[in-house]
């Protein structure tokens, strides 16, 4: 049986791209929260995931215990430290960098 993942997005960087977060391996993904870290990108993310809610903290994702799956988009190379978090909670970290 196929348990539908939670998604956090946490995007990082200057570039408004989707990542795909409905793919064949999670049909039943849902998008709950989208940190970014600026007014026009919450614009921006807020159109492309209407249902999602914008946050401009990355413990909002990570301490939601609804979530059980985190995408780091476009991270920085001093985001270890923010990895390691996510692991320490139990949930699945993907990292897309384009």
């Amino acid at each position: 049986m196929h348990i539908p993942s939670t998604i956090g997005l946490i995007h990082f960087g200057n570039k408004r791209q989707v990542p795909a977060t409905n793919t064949m391996d999670r049909p039943s993904a849902a998008v709950r929260k989208i940190f970014v870290s600026n007014e026009d990108d919450a614009q921006f993310y807020q159109l492309q995931y209407p249902a999602a809610e914008i946050v401009f903290k990355t413990e909002n994702i990570i301490q939601d215990n609804t979530i059980d799956h985190v995408i780091i988009y476009e991270p920085a190379s001093d985001n270890l430290k923010l990895v390691a978090e996510v692991l320490q909670t139990g949930k699945k970290v993907q990292i897309f960098k384009s």
